[in-house]
């Protein structure tokens, strides 16, 4: 069998959303010598664990679709002619948009629904990129995976989808437990073990930024003087509402900025923060939550979208509009027997989410969808 990997999607070298989802799959079949599939990899970019030694694996390198409307031209033009010619089976998309002029059998992996419920995130150019090509693209699929059952819902209302056709395969958070931890960032930001809450994610309105801010600020006012812990926040800023965000933040004591950290520093924050306040409004996943149990570290997260279904019982569900629900749960992962409780529920929750499951779920998908095709045919 024949496989294209349309990773086009994938862009830049962050550790995030799309790009953790490809590196945790494919470096995985690339990996197995016992995966007996030839595969053909379409990407704008070289992988950082790619070396070429592998026969049954092509790269086929199109760096002219880091560009969004190249991008476009490839995944629409380019990859119908490719897929064709290179004779595949099946051409798997990772990411939301598929080839609508080919006529191999695709598959596309959905994320989120950004698109219609974060338009301002997104902006306005891929707001209508992904409307205008997401629906016919998972109309046109033959299978349809979803990161979570909340976002197989969304997308299923926004498109208009039977929602049959979709096979949830829930991501994971264990890339980082192989990574040894940079502790040099704790005297960077000169911090100490578990004085400290950890913010991940961009500074954006649907990450809730500063309705968080405002609730560590309710918390340090009503703590005891000189025992209220810090926040750190992680991430970067995407917008003028995050510049002005990041303003907001400089003014309030306690708050520190970290900005973009590297997977070992944030391996090293996870492990020794008091707990993770993810109180995003929307997540087409949540991986920060998973990352987070994964390395011991309590959880405190939002009551919407994926966030309940991925954090299970490990963590404490807050309402994101209500700043003092979230002021609360800072002052309830404090308590030792409560945040330990969190750390063994966490540990728990870890049973189920692993990227190996992933890889061979997604695999299998692909395997079952060609012996279909070939049924009828």
């Amino acid at each position: 069998m024949k496989i294209g990997i349309n990773a086009l999607a994938m862009r830049g070298q962050g550790s995030f959303g799309v790009k953790t989802y490809f590196d945790n799959i494919v470096r995985r079949w690339y990996a197995d010598s016992l995966v007996d599939c030839e595969f053909v990899l379409f990407s704008s970019t070289i992988p950082e664990w790619w070396d070429g030694n592998r026969p049954n694996f092509i790269l086929v390198h199109l760096p002219i679709a880091r560009n969004l409307l190249l991008r476009i031209f490839c995944e629409q033009l380019i990859l119908p002619r490719l897929s064709k010619n290179k004779e595949l089976d099946v051409l798997f998309h990772i990411g939301y948009v598929g080839s609508l002029l080919s006529n191999v059998p695709q598959i596309v992996t959905i994320h989120d629904a950004y698109a219609w419920i974060c338009q301002k995130e997104v902006g306005f150019l891929r707001t209508f990129y992904w409307q205008l090509l997401i629906p016919p693209s998972l109309k046109k699929s033959r299978r349809i995976i979803a990161i979570s059952r909340n976002t197989a819902s969304d997308i299923c209302h926004f498109c208009d989808l039977d929602e049959s056709k979709i096979k949830v395969i829930p991501l994971a958070g264990s890339h980082l437990s192989d990574i040894s931890p940079d502790n040099d960032i704790l005297d960077k930001l000169k911090l100490k073990s578990k004085s400290f809450f950890l913010c991940v994610g961009f500074y954006a309105p649907i990450k809730n930024t500063r309705r968080i801010l405002e609730a560590y600020q309710n918390y340090r006012d009503k703590s005891a003087k000189d025992q209220a812990k810090k926040l750190v926040l992680v991430g970067g800023a995407l917008s003028q509402w995050s510049l002005e965000t990041l303003d907001i933040a400089k003014q309030i004591p306690g708050v520190i900025i970290a900005g973009r950290v590297s997977d070992a520093e944030l391996v090293a924050l996870y492990s020794h923060s008091a707990g993770l306040i993810f109180t995003t409004l929307y997540e087409g996943f949540g991986i920060p939550i998973l990352e987070a149990q994964g390395l011991g570290c309590p959880v405190v997260t939002s009551s919407l979208s994926s966030m309940p279904e991925v954090v299970g019982s490990g963590g404490i569900l807050v309402d994101p509009t209500s700043v003092s629900d979230i002021a609360k749960a800072m002052f309830q992962i404090e308590n030792p027997e409560i945040a330990e409780q969190l750390v063994t529920l966490g540990y728990r929750n870890q049973d189920f989410y692993s990227w190996d499951r992933v890889s061979r779920e997604t695999l299998e998908v692909l395997l079952d969808l060609d012996i279909a095709f070939t049924n009828e045919t």
